[in-house]
């Protein structure tokens, strides 16, 4: 018996088998070889064409299979797509089983056991293995999780728990008869885990299905996972990169002159591009693949330009030319899917630590996100004070309200431009609408400025 396989992803997010819970005591359940039952597994018919019509919509269809073999393999090498192996097979069907069978008109629920007859079972494995050609028997190690049950000739399955985990399709490509799709697991909020790569061919079975949802087989899947090159380069020396995957390399040199300044030469497409940084400590140098399906690297220059206020330089080599933005703020790393990450500061009602994204879109770099306040250990330095009653405030639940005088709050995250939400001392959350106007240096809230509202407020510079 080969070593059955676990999916773990990096995170505690994908499904933990070993946490499922046994079908109940009383019922009575056989778990046999199903290839022993009566009814004969689907003959399938010769390898067909893939159709022409709809191919995304039908790869889309496809999704709840890519998604229970994705968890099943893992992306960090947990496991391998086997159709021959009994733990992948069964691993397969049963995320398919308890994430996705409700999506099958034949699928029961008995309390919190799962019942989805053979047939159905059949039809899911003709579309996750292309040498499917019937059920293998269920491996005793997945017995609490997978049982048949000999009397409904169906399978009674034990729930799990999706965790924050989720996929999404990235890419579909066509080769000949056969499909390249590219599918994307994700956890929380877009935090990239890895991409499977997968192979899709015609579903040899879906003529004998009365109503297929899953036109395609899988041939193929393989783990890829999250690589974004987030490398911090030696500046003392010039170094060579392919920016815009053409095959030939990019030369880049960086010049100190004195302490303040720095000045940056690049060889491209047989120009010399060149920027003077001045004013500019503390310098850093990364290569980033922002976004891992284009081919092109970014190349991001950044360095603090007035006490501690940091500016990132980010150069892209598209179509023979150097696009630059500059950012207020230091990139800490990249997510492979357009979006980056950024370490700034923010004057709202004080001056603050904080983090927010910018994602690369067809306009170029954007803010993608509200500024974050870094969690301070010191959290009674930045408080702030109502210094009078009336402060008007939208909770959480959309209802409005208004703040007493000496009620403490602290600053959690604001747009910059209009709004700020803060949190009081017991723990509810408040955001208040700001206005700024050439009148005043500082912010307004309902016409009146800051200072009224909390007193004196801890600027920096």
């Amino acid at each position: 018996m080969k070593k059955p396989i676990i999916a773990i992803t990096a995170i505690a997010a994908c499904v933990m088998l070993a946490a499922c819970s046994a079908p109940h005591k009383d019922e009575i359940i056989t778990t046999i070889d199903p290839a022993a039952a009566t009814e004969a597994a689907p003959t399938p018919a010769p390898e067909q064409p893939l159709p022409e019509e709809d191919v995304d919509g039908m790869v889309q269809d496809m999704m709840p299979i890519l998604d229970s073999i994705v968890r099943t393999i893992g992306i960090e090498g947990e496991g391998q797509y086997d159709p021959q192996d009994e733990g992948c097979f069964w691993y397969v069907l049963q995320q398919m089983g308890v994430n996705w069978g409700q999506t099958h008109p034949l699928y029961e629920k008995e309390g919190d056991t799962i019942i989805l007859p053979r047939q159905v079972m059949q039809e899911f494995a003709s579309a996750a293995f292309y040498e499917y050609d019937d059920l293998l028997p269920v491996p005793e190690y997945l017995a609490e999780s997978v049982a048949y049950d000999e009397g409904l000739d169906a399978y009674r399955l034990a729930p799990s728990d999706m965790g924050d985990s989720y996929t999404e399709l990235e890419s579909v490509t066509r080769d000949g008869d056969r499909l390249n799709v590219t599918v994307a697991l994700y956890v929380g909020d877009g935090e990239l885990l890895g991409h499977v790569d997968f192979v899709l061919i015609s579903n040899p079975y879906s003529d004998g299905i009365t109503d297929p949802t899953y036109y395609y087989s899988v041939v193929d899947a393989v783990a890829r996972p999250f690589d974004v090159t987030w490398q911090q380069v030696d500046m003392t020396a010039p170094f060579s990169a392919d920016f815009d995957g053409d095959g030939q390399e990019e030369t880049v040199s960086f010049t100190r002159g004195d302490e303040d300044s720095l000045k940056m030469a690049i060889e491209y497409k047989g120009d010399a591009f060149e920027h003077d940084f001045s004013y500019f400590y503390n310098p850093s140098c990364y290569l980033a693949d922002t976004y891992t399906a284009d081919g092109v690297l970014e190349l991001y220059v950044m360095g603090d330009v007035a006490s501690d206020d940091y500016v990132t330089y980010i150069y892209r080599f598209v179509n023979g030319s150097i696009e630059q933005t500059e950012l207020y703020g230091s990139v800490t790393g990249v997510s492979g899917n357009c979006d980056i990450y950024l370490d700034v500061v923010v004057n709202v009602l004080g001056t603050y630590g904080a983090s927010c994204v910018y994602h690369l879109g067809a306009a170029g770099f954007e803010l993608f996100s509200d500024y974050t306040v870094d969690i301070y250990d010191n959290m009674e330095y930045y408080t702030i004070t109502t210094q009078k009653a009336g402060l008007p405030v939208t909770y959480d639940d959309g209802t409005k309200g208004t703040l007493q005088a000496g009620v403490k709050l602290w600053l959690v995250s604001t747009d910059a431009v209009s709004s700020a939400r803060l949190m009081t001392e017991d723990e509810k959350y408040v955001t208040i609408e700001l206005t700024h106007d050439d009148s005043y240096w500082g912010w307004k809230i309902d016409g009146v400025t800051e200072e009224e509202w909390f007193g004196m407020l801890s600027y920096a510079g």
